[in-house]
């Protein structure tokens, strides 16, 4: 296929997308052309993690990291 426009033209292509939106990364630019939502899109979504009952916001916290010392010093 030789540009973006010719990719959507594919019914199977299309077809992948709809079905796969939810679970598999599509560019962002194929969602909005074929004006398709996925569960990403709505305002209640928030990030979550793989620790039970631990916020996100504590798994990012870089001050509680300890300071980073190469090797070679």
């Amino acid at each position: 296929m030789e540009n973006k426009k010719s990719w959507l033209d594919s019914p199977e292509l299309c077809a992948w997308i709809d079905a796969n939106k939810n679970e598999k990364f599509v560019f962002e630019w194929m969602l909005r052309k074929l004006k398709l939502t996925t569960i990403w899109d709505s305002e209640d979504r928030k990030p979550t993690t793989l620790v039970p009952d631990e916020p996100i916001e504590n798994l990012v916290n870089t001050e509680l990291e300890p300071e980073f010392v190469p090797d070679y010093l």
